[in-house]
């Protein structure tokens, strides 16, 4: 889709080119009629000088459809947008589906593995959002921490991890 979005775009900037080159103060000469603009040289045209001067012209005939192709290229592409946890929200997921072991930060279930930035970075590697959003996802069952997979919202994991690492990082 994104190649046919790209040809088009660059046909119709290619024809308002095409009109806008030949304007009405223009002339176009009768053995010109069927050629395309960026198909010939300025200086092999039947233009007078200054239509086809410096300031009439911006490089080659092929620029506006290189810049068309490049616009449109960019239009196209996806764009992924990442999400930043909600703090206050995450505090209320928290509440509802975490305090039971977890209160506090602390882990009642194994102390050692409490939500602490140290722990947190011992046990995960780093302290980040995506990477506790993901072990609150996944989980480790073998080792009681349950997985919410699939219990929560993309965006309510984001903002879960956004509170847990914003209170490790404060010392809870």
């Amino acid at each position: 889709m994104a190649f046919s979005t790209t040809f088009i775009f660059v046909v119709l900037l290619t024809v308002c080119h095409d009109s806008l080159s030949f304007s009405e103060n223009k002339v176009r000469p009768e053995s010109k009629q069927l050629r395309h603009p960026w198909l010939h040289h300025p200086r092999e045209s039947n233009l007078a000088p200054a239509q086809t001067g410096k300031a009439k012209m911006i490089g080659s005939h092929l620029t506006m459809p290189i810049v068309a192709a490049a616009v449109s290229i960019c239009l196209t592409m996806p764009i992924s947008v990442a999400y930043a946890g909600d703090v206050s929200n995450g505090s209320k997921i928290f509440e509802a589906n975490c305090v039971a072991c977890h209160v506090g930060g602390k882990n009642l279930v194994n102390p050692e593995r409490n939500l602490s930035k140290e722990a947190i970075y011992k046990n995960l590697g780093q302290v980040e959002e995506s990477t506790v959003k993901k072990f609150i996802q996944d989980g480790l069952v073998h080792r009681g921490v349950f997985a919410f997979g699939g219990k929560l919202k993309d965006t309510e994991f984001s903002d879960v991890s956004a509170f847990v690492v914003d209170q490790a990082s404060q010392g809870w």
